[in-house]
């Protein structure tokens, strides 16, 4: 096995989180010398890393109702990546406290509007806070149940049973927390596709980033395939079928706003297709959806473990590339410093992120085992 030791995990966790913690440092810096509003690419930055252990714990909930081999392979790394989420609750709670500095709910005279007054009830501060708080213990309930513990890829009785009451609660808090700490940056828009597009968006992250992890940890010497010849073309048939279905329902938002010429609905489009935001939408359809969907339809590109890691990849960048499309028009054009303060919040929060990450990866005493590896070992 190409050997990744348990000492070199440990040096790789702790360079990314003093990594991470100097990035957010310099973005403070930056916002205060500049006077700029450091809250909005933290949110941007906060949402990109976070459907990462959101989307593998909805893979640990997936692989305990309906097993597979493939939960095995990525098993090790969807467990490491779902023991983050103590992180992410930790790393939200600045939106709870400068929730009025972000969003514009907050302001009288936006209240004011009829579209806005009539969710008065539910766009409440104090309400914000306990949903967002709820939607945390939820999630880090269940990677506590489901990734902690030598025996959390073994499906037993009793964790199929946590597995089918957590996913009634892991798509309702999901889709919620949407609505919540995105789609509110606008409250005029309404979609009720907006939730399941970010649900997707949060499971297309989590596979991809598992695909990548194993793909980079879980190698021999010779290099052999680190997932198995049948659960890679498992695996391709996963990405694609996760990749048709958000492609289905950003269109079928797209096409029931347009098409029903509602205002404020076709202001966000709007707001998000033109000036620089335009190569943006091209990027995203080709590398997300078309290029992916080209290359998969081959068997032989199915079965193929380095195009599968390649286009998860490709994938997961997108990923990030469209959480960043979605939210960040919301605050319209805040000139060239918001730029290098995305850029630091992105490292900043995927530094500690990753570090976490590579600290709670499993090992035996004297390296990291993930994938086939991990299996062949018991």
């Amino acid at each position: 096995m190409r050997a990744f030791g348990r000492r070199r995990a440990g040096n790789a966790a702790l360079a990314a989180a003093v990594l991470g913690a100097g990035a957010l440092v310099v973005a403070v810096a930056i916002a205060a010398l500049a006077g700029a509003d450091v809250m909005a690419p933290y949110l941007v930055a906060l949402l990109c890393w976070a459907t990462i252990p959101i989307g593998a714990l909805g893979m640990l909930i997936t692989y305990q109702l309906i097993g597979g081999a493939w939960g095995l392979v990525l098993g090790d790394v969807a467990a490491a990546a779902s023991r983050t989420l103590p992180l992410i609750a930790l790393l939200v709670l600045p939106i709870f406290i400068f929730q009025a500095d972000l969003y514009p709910w907050h302001r009288p005279e936006v209240m004011a509007e009829a579209r806005v007054a009539a969710k008065a009830g539910y766009l409440d501060a104090t309400f914000f806070t306990i949903r967002g708080v709820g939607y945390l213990i939820v999630w880090v309930g269940l990677g506590v149940l489901l990734a902690w513990g030598e025996g959390a890829l073994v499906r037993r009785p009793r964790l199929r049973a946590i597995a089918a009451i957590g996913a009634i609660l892991y798509v309702l808090s999901v889709t919620f927390a949407a609505v919540d700490w995105a789609m509110s940056l606008e409250p005029k828009f309404a979609s009720s596709a907006y939730g399941w597009i970010f649900l997707t968006d949060a499971l297309i992250a989590g596979l991809a980033f598992s695909i990548c992890a194993v793909a980079l940890l879980g190698r021999d010497a010779e290099g052999r395939n680190p997932f198995g010849e049948g659960e890679t073309r498992v695996l391709s048939g996963a990405l694609l079928g996760c990749i048709l279905f958000w492609t289905y329902i950003v269109f079928m938002q797209y096409l029931v706003i347009w098409s029903g010429d509602l205002p404020d609905s076709v202001a966000w489009y709007q707001a998000r297709v033109g000036g620089g935001w335009t190569p943006v939408v091209w990027a995203i359809g080709l590398l997300h959806a078309a290029l992916p969907f080209l290359v998969l339809l081959s068997p032989r590109a199915r079965a193929n473990w380095r195009i599968l890691t390649a286009l998860a990849a490709v994938v997961l960048a997108m990923r990030f590339v469209h959480i960043v499309w979605l939210v960040l028009p919301a605050f319209g054009e805040q000139g060239w410093i918001q730029v290098p303060l995305a850029v630091c919040a992105l490292i900043g929060i995927g530094g500690l992120w990753l570090g976490l990450f590579l600290w709670t990866l499993p090992a035996s005493r004297d390296r990291v085992m993930v994938g086939a590896e991990r299996l062949r070992h018991g």
